[in-house]
């Protein structure tokens, strides 16, 4: 029975008040479970139920929880299910930069990069309108006012309008099709429901380069990019870019999302080595070349340094 059930039932003195006492209290001894949680984490500061949402307060940085979804960033935070390689990232990025966050989904590597450095232009692009708007939602919730430019729209090697297939983990939204059943899930476990589900939506998409000249960008220091897959294609639009202005690249590299893409991993690696770069992973705060993945490869997200603008990077790091 669910709590609002419950008070109900007592309303309508159908229990007694001892016995709801009881009941009540089982239902809210979950909370010290997340106390617990946050009492042992380093970053996690509060998880507060407000009238408006539920938010995740991690190292000053706040995220509401989305339950309309299988999974939300905040609950993967959370559980420290993905390793952000934050504390490396914090490094690279200067002071006064410059940063392109594609596929920024709700604002959470924006809003970590502003808290750390407020002087930094940030532009951050999602395409999926309902993601957009949760990633607004979570920009007013950590009341920034400036530093961070949001732009409905996505990254491809050529300018139109394409068909998204959008689970409902909308995090994982794709210019292809997802395979894997546990992001087309939909409702929740705990209530009984259970299904699968893919919206079909239409997107924006633009080039890189025709952006950058679009908006008289005249330098970029840091550029993420997680596109489920269509990382190569994203790169391809901004030859440009990464020969003028040989931003550092975060980027996650996955067999599986670039096999539905028709193309393989390695082929983002020999395209950034054309243009002057080498790829890199992180092993304890210190990196090392990675020449070329393969079926042993476990890492998923790769850092690429153009060889002579960033030496002093390299040589610092490796």
């Amino acid at each position: 029975m669910k709590m609002n059930e419950l008070m109900e039932n007592y309303r309508q003195q159908n229990c007694n008040k001892r016995m709801y006492w009881k009941l009540m209290r089982e239902r809210l001894l979950p909370l010290l479970e997340y106390q617990e949680i946050i009492a042992e984490s380093e970053n996690c500061e509060s998880i507060e139920i407000q009238k408006n949402g539920i938010v995740l307060s991690v190292s000053g940085v706040k995220l509401y929880f989305d339950f309309s979804q299988i999974v939300c960033r905040a609950e993967v935070i959370l559980s420290k299910s993905e390793n952000e390689d934050w504390d490396f990232i914090q490094c690279l990025v200067p002071e006064f930069g410059t940063i392109f966050d594609i596929g920024a989904n709700v604002g959470w590597f924006s809003l970590n990069i502003h808290a750390k450095w407020p002087n930094t232009k940030i532009y951050a692009f999602e395409p999926v309108k309902t993601t957009f708007n949760n990633m607004q939602k979570n920009i007013i919730l950590n009341n920034v006012r400036h530093g961070i430019e949001t732009f409905n729209i996505g990254f491809y090697n050529e300018k139109d309008d394409f068909k998204f297939f959008v689970p409902p983990a909308s995090e994982a939204a794709s210019l292809r099709p997802i395979t894997d059943f546990f992001y087309t899930q939909y409702g929740n476990v705990g209530k009984g429901k259970i299904g699968e589900e893919v919206r079909e939506i239409v997107c924006h998409v633009e080039r890189l380069d025709d952006f950058i000249e679009k908006n008289n960008i005249q330098n970029i220091d840091f550029l993420k990019c997680d596109v489920e897959g269509a990382e190569k294609m994203v790169f391809t639009g901004g030859e440009k870019l990464f020969r003028r202005y040989q931003p550092i690249v975060y980027t996650e590299m996955l067999r599986k999302h670039a096999k539905r893409f028709g193309y393989h991993p390695n082929e983002i690696i020999l395209l950034f080595r054309k243009w002057g770069y080498e790829c890199f992973i992180v092993e304890k705060g210190k990196i090392k070349k990675f020449e070329k993945m393969d079926a042993e490869t476990a890492e998923t997200n790769f850092f690429f340094f153009h060889i002579q603008k960033h030496q002093k990077i390299i040589n610092r790091y490796k």
